[in-house]
Formats: structure tokens, C-alpha cells, sequence
């Protein structure tokens, strides 16, 4: 009996250290479930922060496309350089026409467009007005 009672109690300890030496290995496996939850929400931020920002910086390019856009189309090479000569003497009329009646005729308006570089294109245009009380 005492044999069978010594051999429980080795069996016993042995047992209680195992599962001390579990209970360890379990402690040590939540702490790195815990540690690697944080930098699974760490990183799920910083995927919608930087989700957030590549969005900003798509509309930023957008804009910046647009007004390169806008930007070329407003070069004086863009405005049709014959059209506009075709028109200049019916903005000289009517802006003269619109002139007159509060000026009594003392000014005029006369346009110029210059083209110097590419064939079609307007590299200068001019709106003078003329005072016809001092020249």
C-alpha cells in the first residue's frame, strides 16, 4: 500500500508539473494571440488610412490633370488665330456701338491679333481704345 501510495504521489506530481508546464505554454500562446490581435488592428488603420490617403491623392491628380488641361487650352496658341481675325471687325463695331451712346463718340475701340509663330495660331491680341479728344 504504501508502494501503491508512493507511486500515486509520483504520478501525482508529475502530472501537476505537466500541467504547470502546459498552463505556461497556454499563457505563452495567449500572449502572442493578444500581441498579433493588436497588430491585426494596427494594421487594418493603417489600411484605411492609407486607403484614405491614396484616394486624396487620386482626386489631387484628377484636379491637377483638369487645370493642366484648362491651362493648355487657354495658351494663346489653342485660340484659332483666322476665326478670330474674321471676327475682329464686328467686335470693333459693337464695342464701339456700346461705347458711343455714353461717350458721345469720343471713344473708340479697335482689336489687333499678331501671329509671329505656328501657322493658326495667335501670339498677340490687342484691344486699344482710342480717345478722340486727346488722340
Amino acid at each position: 500500500m504504501a508502494t501503491r501510495l508512493e507511486e500515486a504521489e509520483r504520478s501525482y506530481s508529475d502530472e501537476r508539473r505537466r500541467w504547470q508546464e502546459l498552463n505556461g505554454e497556454l499563457a505563452s500562446a495567449n500572449g502572442r494571440i493578444d500581441a498579433l490581435s493588436d497588430r491585426i488592428r494596427k494594421s487594418e488603420a493603417q489600411t484605411s488610412e492609407i486607403e484614405e490617403a491614396r484616394k486624396k491623392a487620386t482626386d489631387e491628380i484628377a484636379k491637377a490633370e483638369s487645370w493642366k488641361y484648362i491651362s493648355s487650352m487657354l495658351m494663346p496658341n489653342k485660340i484659332p488665330a483666322l476665326e478670330l481675325e474674321l471676327m475682329l471687325d464686328s467686335i470693333d463695331a459693337e464695342a464701339s456701338r456700346i461705347i458711343e451712346p455714353y461717350h458721345e463718340g469720343r471713344f473708340m475701340v479697335r482689336t489687333e491679333t499678331q501671329s509671329e509663330g505656328k501657322a493658326g495660331s495667335v501670339d498677340r491680341f490687342d484691344i486699344m481704345i482710342y480717345d478722340s479728344e486727346s488722340g
